[in-house]
Formats: structure tokens, sequence, C-alpha cells
């Protein structure tokens, strides 16, 4: 009997430790978290691409954004220098978008459950033109509603 009591109490230790551990784990990674999402780096949430149109859904990844055309230049210029930390754009195949459509969010968690805080417009000056966001940025209008 003390051998299975000892062996009881050993597994009593062990099944605390594991939680313990789990729990420290966890929090850890809620810190990482947190941290990333107040570093005011924008980054891609998520994109869709229709004839020659890009439309992104971006995390601001702060509380507020203190200058809406500031976060909107870097957000183009982000899409125009593909590095965006959790999506790359695809453009192999049909190559660089002729404009961009980008809703904003405060954080990750917020698309879709909530309200955008802004969004971007990046399109050609002249309808019709012949372009594309990473070649010809002069021929560019950069819109914020």
């Amino acid at each position: 009997m003390a051998k299975s009591s000892k062996l009881l109490t050993i597994m009593k230790i062990v099944t605390a430790l594991v939680f313990v551990a789990a729990v420290v784990g966890s929090a850890a990674r809620m810190n990482d978290r947190a941290e990333r999402d107040l570093s005011g780096v924008p980054d891609a949430v998520s994109s869709t691409v229709r004839g020659g149109a890009c439309s992104l859904t971006v995390a601001a990844n702060a509380d507020v954004i203190e200058d809406k055309e500031a976060f909107a230049r870097e957000a183009v210029r982000m899409c125009r220098e593909n590095s965006f930390r959790s999506l790359r754009l695809s453009t192999d195949i049909a190559g660089w978008p002729e404009r961009v459509y980008i809703t904003v969010y405060l954080h990750r968690e917020d698309a879709g459950k909530e309200q955008p805080v802004m969004r971007i417009r990046y399109e050609p000056a002249e309808s019709g033109a012949e372009c594309n966001i990473k070649d010809d940025p002069d021929k560019y209008i950069l819109s914020i509603e």
C-alpha cells in the first residue's frame, strides 16, 4: 500500500507541474500576442485579387491611428514592396495589381466583427490607364475614407 500511495502522490505532483507549465506557456503566448498587436506596424490579414484589383484587409496593430494619411502611405508602400509580415501578394501569374482597396481595422481580431476604422483606395489617376502599383506610383491617387 505504501508503494501505491507514493505513486499516487508522484502522479499528483506531475499533473500539477504539467498544469502549471500549461498556464505559464499560455500566459507567455498571450503576452507575445499583446506585444505584436500594439506594435503599430500594419499587417495584412487577407487579400483577394479580381480583374487587376487587389482588396486587402489590414490590421493597424494599434489602439488608435493618429495620422491616417501617414498610415495609408505606409500601407500602400508595404503593398508596393510586398513586405507584410503575414501575407505576400502573388504576382507571378497576373503581375502587380492595377489598383488596391484596403480595409483597415485596429486589430486582427476586429476584422469582420467591428466596423473598419478607415478605407484606403490607391487607383490610377486616369481611367483605363495601363499601369501597376509597383512600377508606376506617380500615376496613382491615394484616397482615404
